[in-house]
């Protein structure tokens, strides 16, 4: 492996103002382990090695005691990324072999003299919205990889996992969760620590949240969006509540709702039934556009197909307005032709098909970069077909996708862009084979080229 020197082109910059909240780690500098690191519960994000400089993420703190753990140095004989052919075809990596923390562990020091890592984990949780499993894996090098504070960096709301610093190489990976705004990749979105308001017993943990566009579902207590407030939840996917067993909530009170800047792709599940039993009175919304600041859903008990909403009411001959006792949260993907992703339930595999909103059709996207269909299994690109990748010219790579149990692999670990993709291995899209509009249509995962077959709205 090749000894780390110096980082090739961005070492005549000077330092200039850092991202917010994120500070460069210098002179005299912080050391642990004999090694240049970054002040405790702070993560390495960019290097400058001529200078000996460390950009070091915003810190993560109101923890008892430190959130990283089994902080070690990985020097002799240091791990390799890729650690095989089909890793290296997946990632599209051309380079010679660099050293990297390992999986779910990330830099926190480096001496580059030694090649030598100061690495860690982070501490375990339980709850869902605070995971040890590190977020998507990318490369960000070339002839313009990302800069800030005068050093290559790792995009904001990612971390340094693995340099290869001589020829300017980094392997990256995406925070899985926030403490603050500033561990978001962008002044767009929010770092949003709970799904609904904080009551005892209903909370997430609420020191770490996840970064995403601000959003609001409230329940209202007349019709026609009027009255007061019944209680509030986001429009993330995933976002659900027992009105019933949540003292932030009416139960059995709201009769309309309003929509604040929920995303096309949201469905809004809401019932009479605490448990979203379907024998009682229930109703479905699937938001086609966004909804910008205010939208009213003026009663629960209809059904309307709208340009920005399809609405459908199921009656069992009792009253949805004044009963509403639980509200669910997830997404459909919606694609070309205005067509959904829909899992064929003959074999898992997924295709495209007119929107229902059937559970074959709802998705949740968690913290962890898994996205979940039903029964909670995961949408992956069958490892069958990666594995034949070293073989396939890097532009006609494909893999079929499916859901199935969830392992933390690298062919379940999705990002979404800011255009709509939904992408795995940092390069590679979720794409509607061949650009077909008929439903029936398998997906697949190609290589990214901007397509309207691989663009999808979603709540995620």
């Amino acid at each position: 492996m090749h000894l780390v020197i110096r980082i090739a082109g961005l070492l005549a910059v000077s330092v200039g103002a850092v991202s917010a909240q994120e500070i460069v780690d210098g002179v005299p500098a912080t050391t642990r382990n004999g090694i240049h690191s970054c002040p405790q519960n702070r993560i390495v994000t960019g290097v400058h090695v001529d200078n000996r400089l460390l950009l070091c993420s915003s810190p993560f703190t109101g923890f008892t005691g430190t959130l990283i753990t089994n902080e070690r140095v990985d020097q002799s004989p240091p791990l390799a990324w890729p650690p095989d052919a089909v890793t290296r075809a997946a990632f599209a990596y051309s380079g010679t072999p660099m050293h990297w923390c390992g999986p779910n562990r990330f830099i926190t020091g480096l001496n580059p003299a030694t090649n030598g890592f100061n690495c860690a984990g982070f501490v375990s949780g339980s709850n869902i919205n605070y995971t040890t499993t590190l977020g998507n894996l990318f490369l960000d090098y070339g002839t313009n990889p990302t800069q800030r504070s005068g050093m290559h960096a790792c995009p904001t709301g990612s971390m340094l996992v693995g340099a290869h610093l001589a020829t300017n190489t980094f392997l990256c990976a995406e925070m899985p969760f926030c403490n603050d705004d500033n561990h978001c990749s962008s002044t767009a979105k929010r770092c949003e620590f709970q799904s609904i308001p904080c009551v005892s017993g209903d909370c997430l943990f609420t020191s770490t949240g996840i970064c995403r566009a601000p959003s609001r579902i409230t329940l209202l207590s007349d019709a026609g969006c009027g009255g007061s407030s019944d209680g509030w939840l986001t429009g993330r996917s995933g976002s659900a509540v027992n009105l019933s067993a949540n003292d932030a909530f009416d139960n059995d009170d709201a009769e309309s709702m309003r929509l604040t800047n929920i995303k096309a792709g949201a469905i809004i599940r809401v019932f009479d039934s605490p448990s979203g039993s379907q024998q009682d009175d229930f109703v479905n919304v699937l938001v086609k556009t966004a909804t910008g600041p205010a939208l009213c859903l003026p009663t629960f008990e209809f059904s309307q197909i709208t340009p920005t909403l399809t609405t459908s009411y199921t009656s069992f001959g009792n009253d949805l307005d004044d009963a509403v006792s639980r509200i669910e949260v997830t997404s459909a993907l919606i694609g070309n032709g205005s067509l959904c992703a829909d899992i064929n339930t003959n074999d898992n595999s997924l295709q495209t098909f007119q929107c229902h909103m059937g559970p074959n059709q709802r998705w949740a996207y968690l913290v962890d970069e898994t996205i979940r269909g039903l029964n909670g299994a995961c949408l992956e690109a069958l490892q069958s077909d990666i594995n034949t990748w070293p073989g396939v010219a890097a532009g006609s790579r494909s893999a079929r996708v499916r859901v199935s149990a969830c392992t933390g692999g690298a062919n379940q670990k999705w990002s979404v862009t800011k255009g709509n993709e939904i992408r795995l291995f940092g390069h590679m899209c979720l794409d509607i084979r061949g650009g077909g509009t008929a439903p029936g249509t398998p997906l697949q995962i190609f290589p990214c080229h901007g397509g309207p077959n691989q663009r999808w709205l979603t709540a995620f």
